[in-house]
């Protein structure tokens, strides 16, 4: 898990870095109301969060969940880009691009380094505070920031007309596996089947999942 994490978090610095990213910066992404630039903080903060979070003792309150469950329990956010989160997302995003490409990509730098350091040495099992109300394995975390890297990754190189990265070996496993995860507890097992192997009995967007 700490290499695939530590893995694809080199491929989005090396996306980052493309020169197209720079002269695109402020152009609009393929991501309603984001530029480029936008689009790539908010790609490099699936890292830099995970530097932060890292040791943040949980909450005594806190819910307790699983990859898949971290983005169920944002179910009520739904499509609606206006909603307080997403304008939240958005805003954040719109801070850390503004001062330009290369501070964006020095703070990634930085949480790389730090958590190349700090990683392999945590236990996977052992529990973190995540979004001041959820508390995770440092596993399950890593999970849902491959999750976010992978979406986001394709993203950014759709934004600016480059190939999406390669995954590296097994992430892409995983990233699927926990997104039919969160298919199959939202919409229950026969909508999964039913979207993956009968079109014509296909209920709608129970694979779509953002």
């Amino acid at each position: 898990m700490v290499e695939g994490f530590l893995a694809t978090a080199g491929v989005v610095a090396g996306l980052i870095d493309e020169p197209v990213v720079d002269r695109r910066w402020h152009e609009p992404s393929a991501l309603a109301e984001m530029s480029v630039g936008d689009l790539a903080a908010h790609l490099a903060r699936a890292v830099n969060n995970v530097d932060a979070y890292l040791g943040t003792a949980p909450a005594p309150d806190a819910i307790q969940v699983d990859a898949a469950g971290y983005f169920l329990f944002f179910d009520d956010v739904g499509p609606d880009i206006d909603t307080d989160l997403n304008r939240a997302v958005r805003d954040r995003a719109r801070t850390e691009s503004a001062a330009g490409p290369e501070a964006v990509r020095e703070v990634l730098r930085n949480s790389r380094r730090n958590l190349g350091e700090r990683l392999p040495t945590s236990d996977p099992d052992g529990t973190l505070g995540v979004f001041g109300t959820l508390t995770m394995t440092v596993a399950d975390y890593l999970r849902t920031r491959l999750v976010e890297m992978a979406v986001h990754l394709d993203d950014l190189a759709t934004s600016v007309e480059v190939e999406s990265p390669e995954l590296p070996p097994g992430v892409a496993d995983l990233v699927v596996g926990d997104l039919v995860t969160m298919a199959r507890r939202r919409h229950g097992d026969l909508a999964v089947l039913r979207a993956l192997a009968r079109r014509e009995r296909d209920p709608g967007d129970v694979l779509r999942l953002f």
